[in-house]
Order: C-alpha cells, then structure tokens, then sequence
C-alpha cells in the first residue's frame, strides 16, 4: 500500500507542475523579457538586488540540465501516470518554443 500511495500523491504534483512549466511559466517569461533590455547578447531588468540577467535560462547548461529532467520524469513516472507522458511532451514542446523566441525575436 505504501508504494500506491507515493503514487497518489505524487501524481496530480508531478501533472500540476507539468502544466504549469507549459503555459504560465512561458507567459511570466516573455513578460520579463519584454520588460527587459539586450545588452552583449544578455536581457537585463532592474530589480530590488540591481540589474539581473533574464535570459540565464537559454543557455546550453539549462536547457540541457531541463531537458534531462524531463527525460527522468517521463521515463520514471510515465509508466505509473500515463497522463505525465503529454505533459511532459507538452512541456518540452513549449520549451522549445520559448528558445526560438529568445533567440529569433529578442537576439539573446
């Protein structure tokens, strides 16, 4: 019983978090970057600490780093919930999105 519950409950804040790596991050994402500005292939915006770079998370290291996450989520709780196999696609999916607009349209 105690392996199901782990399940249990470790399913619907896997999928939550899925869903929300693919619509609200984006959105919070391309409103800093747009409240930002380019300088040496960096976005910057001003913030409490002084100027923070916005764009950190197009960097080989990150995207590589997030993309293995994805793969070990998939791989190690898709056969569990099968509803974490879409989401993780959609998730990947969105990331991808998010780099072709950090590169095409802000030049980072």
């Amino acid at each position: 019983a105690c392996p199901r519950a782990v399940v249990n409950t470790m399913a619907p804040l896997l999928v939550s978090k899925m869903i929300t790596r693919s619509f609200l991050q984006p959105i919070i994402t391309l409103l800093k970057w747009q409240l930002s500005y380019l300088d040496r292939g960096k976005l910057y915006i001003l913030g409490s600490g002084g100027w923070m770079c916005t764009s950190g998370c197009l960097g080989h290291a990150s995207q590589a780093n997030l993309l293995v996450t994805l793969a070990e989520v998939a791989l190690l709780w898709g056969a569990v919930v099968p509803v974490l196999l879409p989401a993780v696609l959609l998730a990947t999916g969105t990331n991808m999105l998010m780099c072709k607009v950090g590169h095409g349209h802000f030049g980072v």
